[in-house]
């Protein structure tokens, strides 16, 4: 009879794709010195936001910024519903450090912000990003000025160079935007 621990590092790195990145770390980064090392160096850093404990998430966050720090394994993507960890991670704690980041998803995000990461000039998302996701319901910026229109033609332009997967599933919440009217009208909506 074999135990996990005595599989070859491919099958466990394979077992390890079925966990998001927070479940994980808790679940194998402490638990002996090999796991460490294939968390550490070999495993694909996929992170969704929304598993994360809100008590737990700063710690999280150090650690894994720690993670990447030492190690140079970069996040290849991120999946994001929560406005406050969203601006928290990418603001705050690692913009510089998601310049490499291959896949977003994001819902219920206000359109400002999600222009914010995508079009920043220290990270250039929008020169590697090649899958984004927009799900929910996207929001105007703080003060109603940016709109989720904006956003899209940005997204449609010439600047989201590696951009092969655009997937749009969103309810825009400004019912006066043209771009909606036009969108709605396209869909028949």
């Amino acid at each position: 009879m074999t135990k996990f621990e005595q599989l070859p590092n491919e099958l466990i790195l394979m077992c390890f794709h079925y966990f998001d990145f927070y479940h994980l770390y808790e679940t194998f980064y402490y638990l002996n010195q090999r796991f460490h090392e294939l968390i550490k160096y070999q495993t694909k850093i996929h992170i969704d936001l929304s598993p994360i404990p809100s008590k737990k998430f700063l710690r999280f966050c150090f650690q894994l910024n720690q993670l990447i720090t030492a190690s140079q394994n970069y996040p290849l993507s991120i999946v994001a519903s929560d406005e406050h960890k969203f601006n928290l991670i990418f603001d705050d704690l690692f913009q510089d450090q998601f310049s490499k980041l291959k896949a977003l998803t994001l819902s219920d995000i206000n359109a400002e912000t999600i222009d914010g990461i995508i079009f920043d000039e220290t990270t250039k998302l929008y020169e590697r990003l090649e899958r984004l996701s927009l799900l929910g319901t996207i929001s105007r910026g703080n003060g109603g000025i940016f709109d989720t229109g904006c956003l899209c033609v940005g997204l449609i332009s010439s600047e989201m160079k590696s951009l092969k997967y655009l997937h749009l599933n969103f309810n825009p919440s400004e019912p006066d935007c043209e771009y909606c009217d036009r969108f709605k009208s396209w869909y028949g909506k």
